[in-house]
């Protein structure tokens, strides 16, 4: 279709008029009009008149293109671009054809939805009205549908994407603290109590893909079995963000780390507080004989050792730990 092509029905361009009227009234800071909109505007005592005749050669476009920049709704706020497209001209081999082509909407393609989302959302029946639809009720309704539709759908795939992205990140972080050079560290800390911080170890754990168990005490001990990167970011985490609020001095300390030989002992991150006895005057120093036992009820072996520490040894194919009593 061209500029000299003839104009639709003056009714028809009437009709357009009104509605872009109403829908600068709706969005008057959201709407862009064209330039030729003015020029259409100063035309309408032609239209309005006993002889609707405008000349091809009338200096209007094709159609209206107008651009709404619509705010979706999202946090932090997005905007979508709608280009809603006016028809003014028929071509010349449709004039026996439909009454006016269809108008329409257009999606632009926005950097926060993939290709994929954006062609599904180009879908809608609501972006292309029917040719023998009324012009201006018609459009409006179906575009304030559209608005609608898109506010409601297009947080739901941000968030898909988001979502889809921490995964990918996810991944690719579980794929690197899935290495299979493994180390056993051992944490002592001087007394650990509150429940809250209690459970952000064991809720944690697993997104660095770690194992071991946590108890609870003066002082209270921490064993984490995982690859050595995942095992540092994971206490970095603890420390900068559970335990923010406690000083550094009262902080965990790292006591012993080390290669294991042959498997991980423990198959998740556990906290065994409640599964052994404590002794001393406020009944908060765990009986180290009963996590001696409760390791080795699954498959550790213990060997008493002279120093501080908790240290794998290898027997047959078993992983074991040694430990002492100054705990």
């Amino acid at each position: 279709m061209s500029s000299t092509d003839p104009f639709l029905a003056p009714e028809v361009l009437l009709e357009h008029l009104q509605t872009i009227t109403i829908l600068e009234s709706m969005f008057p800071s959201e709407i862009t009009l064209p330039s030729s909109f003015s020029v259409l505007s100063d035309l309408v005592p032609i239209l309005e008149s006993n002889n609707p005749v405008l000349p091809p050669s009338t200096p209007l476009p094709a159609d209206f293109r107008l651009i709404l920049s619509l705010d979706i709704g999202s946090s932090p706020p997005r905007l979508l671009e709608l280009e809603m497209v006016l028809p003014l001209r028929r071509s010349f081999d449709s004039l026996t054809s439909s009454p006016r082509p269809p108008s329409r909407i257009v999606l632009k393609l926005p950097t926060y939805l993939s290709r994929s989302q954006y062609a599904e959302l180009c879908t809608s029946p609501l972006l292309e009205l029917p040719p023998e639809a009324p012009i201006e009720d018609e459009f409006i309704d179906r575009l304030l549908l559209l608005v609608d539709h898109l506010r409601e759908t297009i947080p739901t795939l941000i968030s898909e994407n988001e979502s889809q992205r921490v995964h990918r990140e996810s991944s690719s972080q579980e794929s690197e603290f899935n290495q299979k050079e493994l180390d056993r560290v051992w944490f002592w800390l001087p007394s650990l109590s509150t429940k809250e911080k209690r459970n952000d170890i064991v809720r944690m754990a697993p997104s660095w893909n770690l194992t071991g168990f946590v108890l609870a005490g003066k002082p209270g001990i921490l064993c984490l079995e995982g690859n050595s990167k995942a095992i540092d970011s994971y206490m970095g985490w603890i420390k900068s963000v559970s335990w923010s609020d406690i000083p550094a001095f009262q902080k965990i300390t790292e006591r012993h780390r080390t290669p294991l030989i042959t498997h991980r002992l423990f198959q998740d991150m556990v906290e065994i507080t409640d599964l052994i006895e404590h002794r001393g005057y406020h009944g908060n120093r765990g009986e180290m004989g009963q996590v001696r036992t409760w390791i080795e009820d699954r498959g550790g072996m213990i060997e008493q050792q002279g120093s501080w520490g908790w240290h794998q040894a290898q027997h047959d194919d078993r992983a074991g730990v040694q430990m002492t009593d100054e705990l």
